[in-house]
């Protein structure tokens, strides 16, 4: 027994909607400046296209992120965290 079309369209639909909404985080985030690019609304096979894309950019170039990016500032605290705790522990082992 398979899925009912009309079920199976709308899953279809649904992952559309999220890779649309991916590929347009993508460019915002890391290539903003490219200032004519659309995502390929409705086409799932094109947004995987333009995602694949984008990503294979991100690997060859790799761009520093954005300081306004989520992201970045989590990294960075997570670093500085993990910094002060070495060194704690440094010097935790060096009272023995």
């Amino acid at each position: 027994m398979g899925t009912p079309k009309g079920k199976r369209e709308r899953k279809v639909g649904q992952i559309t909607d999220h890779l649309e909404g991916l590929a347009k985080n993508i460019h915002k985030t890391f290539f903003s400046e490219v200032r004519d690019w659309e995502p390929l609304t409705g086409d799932a096979l094109g947004l995987i296209t333009q995602i694949d894309n984008m990503v294979c950019g991100l690997r060859r170039h790799k761009p520093e992120p954005k300081k306004s990016c989520a992201l970045y500032v989590d990294y960075e605290k997570s670093c500085d965290a993990l910094k002060r705790r070495r060194k704690e522990m440094a010097g935790e082992h060096g009272k023995s």
